[in-house]
């Protein structure tokens, strides 16, 4: 397994990360995103991840907003890998 980031070969293939370009260990792996191959460790990883993403995504669309604050509630974290909708590495549904 090489955990430097490296171009996919038919040798990696089953344990690439295209999202990060490096393999991961799929054995044990809480999930695994079948279109980017990205391994999550566990729930809470997961967890992680999506509501840091989510995060992103909504500063993101604040930032090109006209500058009026509308009073838009923070995003609540998701708190249930049920809740997570997508991938937070390719943005595929699971």
């Amino acid at each position: 397994m090489n955990l430097l980031v490296h171009s996919p070969s038919s040798a990696c293939e089953p344990v690439h990360c295209g999202a990060h370009d490096v393999d991961e260990p799929r054995e044990g792996a809480f999930l695994t995103c079948l279109e980017c191959g990205h391994s999550y460790p566990t729930a809470a990883d997961l967890l992680a991840a999506f509501n840091a993403e989510r995060r992103r995504m909504a500063e993101a669309e604040a930032d090109g907003q006209d500058g009026t604050d509308y009073g838009t509630p923070p995003l609540a974290p998701v708190t249930d890998v049920r809740q997570v909708e997508f991938c937070p590495c390719c943005a595929h549904d699971f």
